[in-house]
């Protein structure tokens, strides 16, 4: 009896973090929370980790180029500005804060391609 309530309270508990973790993946890329932080990509890490990307645009520059602050919140943090050219092909530069943990080359493409997409 104690065998098939463990198994019975296993599989409910493994149900319900796969709901959370399918929540997750069904958010929205471009939608927008209360601060107008622009909703990127979910990234799938190691075991139950993950990592949300957001952006907001912070700076826009009449050459048509725009300044967007990109951060990761998660298991491993990022903070950084993507300047993109928007006029010239979408021509990306990053400027990486210090406290980032992830550096500009371990950023998702998926996040580039969406922030042209939803900022271009």
């Amino acid at each position: 009896m104690k065998t098939h309530f463990a198994r019975t309270f296993f599989a409910l508990a493994a149900a319900a973090l796969l709901a959370g973790q399918s929540a997750a993946l069904a958010q929205d890329v471009g939608s927008k929370d209360a601060d107008g932080n622009t909703y990127l990509y979910f990234q799938q890490l190691e075991g139950v980790y993950s990592n949300d990307w957001i952006g907001k645009v912070s700076e826009e520059h009449g050459d048509g180029s725009k300044e967007v602050d990109i951060l990761a919140e998660g298991k491993l943090p990022f903070d950084g500005v993507l300047t993109i050219s928007c006029k010239s092909g979408g021509k990306v530069k990053w400027d990486v804060g210090d406290d980032s943990f992830l550096s500009a080359d371990d950023v998702p493409a998926e996040v580039v391609a969406n922030a042209k997409k939803h900022f271009c």
